[in-house]
């Protein structure tokens, strides 16, 4: 199939309709983030990437805080936190509310998607 008529086939998207303002998103997000979850230490994924053989995870500490040398479980496996990485800046922690990135020590690629939840 060439690929005009790959673009000549494509079907419409349905329009739900549904119009949510950016400010209310904004505003509902962070009442949900601001929930007490548990007593754990808690991390939001924003993304994940691959990086020199390690892993980069990318997000908002949620709750409690985290610092370089802690072994964290993830998916099963035990894997220590290298580096963090606090607004472009490096960290030797990261505490609830900021924004930054976990850099991992792991063998193989954990099943993590944008928008998980971790726990530790």
């Amino acid at each position: 199939m060439g690929f005009l008529q790959i673009l000549r086939s494509a079907k419409e998207k349905k329009s739900l309709g549904v119009c949510v303002p950016e400010a209310y998103r904004k505003r509902h997000a962070a009442v949900v983030e601001d929930k007490p979850l548990s007593m754990a230490d808690a991390f939001k994924v924003e993304g994940i990437f691959a990086v020199h053989g390690s892993i980069m995870l990318q997000g908002k500490m949620v709750q409690g805080m985290l610092r370089v040398g802690r072994e964290i479980k993830l998916d099963g496996k035990k894997m220590k936190v290298l580096d963090i990485s606090v607004e472009r800046k490096p960290a030797e922690r990261i505490e609830q509310g900021q924004r930054g990135a976990l850099f991992l020590q792991a063998k193989s690629f954990p099943i993590i998607r944008a928008g998980d939840l971790l726990e530790f």
